[in-house]
């Protein structure tokens, strides 16, 4: 907590901390390891500041990455599977996944039948999204996908315009 390193580490520390507040399954945490030794040494904590990284299976490995918010920001993004910005926002990326994109490109064009078979091969799809992607935010594709179906085309456009006003309204 006293050395340079440390002191240029903490302000960055805490906004990545805020960043990632709401998101499920996402800690940010700070040990002073001067007061907790037996912690430290534990996790073979050498020199300060050190960074970790624990998994939701609570396996600790290094966490070698930059100490500037944009890289720590990347490197939680790509650990934990989040689409945060240095903001806080959700990225325009988020829920995406290309696979399902592609299909989607492929439903907008389909007949009635043609997405029903194209609805059930993103549901088939949504069971290989990689362990870090938000499978709730990726499941998306689907329940719209099927609102589309029932709904109409112009599903599609009032959906668009509803979110828009939602984020305004948001901030």
């Amino acid at each position: 907590p006293w050395c340079g390193h440390c002191k240029t580490l903490k302000p960055v520390f805490e906004k990545l901390g805020k960043i990632f507040e709401s998101e499920q399954g996402v800690e940010i945490a700070k040990v002073d390891a001067t007061k907790a030794k037996d912690l430290a040494s534990k996790y073979g904590v050498k020199g300060y500041p050190t960074l970790k990284w624990v998994t939701a299976d609570n396996k600790v490995e290094d966490a070698n990455v930059g100490r500037d918010l944009t890289a720590l920001v990347k490197y939680v993004n790509e650990k934990a599977g989040t689409s945060r910005t240095e903001s806080g926002l959700l990225s325009s990326t988020a829920g995406l996944f290309a696979p399902l994109s592609a299909v989607v490109k492929k439903f907008l064009k389909e007949n009635t039948e043609g997405r029903n078979k194209l609805i059930a091969e993103a549901e088939e799809l949504l069971k290989t999204i990689p362990a870090t992607m938000n499978a709730r935010l990726t499941g998306y594709y689907v329940r719209a996908m099927k609102k589309v179906n029932v709904k109409g085309d112009d599903f599609v456009t009032k959906e668009k315009a509803r979110l828009s006003n939602l984020l305004k309204n948001t901030n």
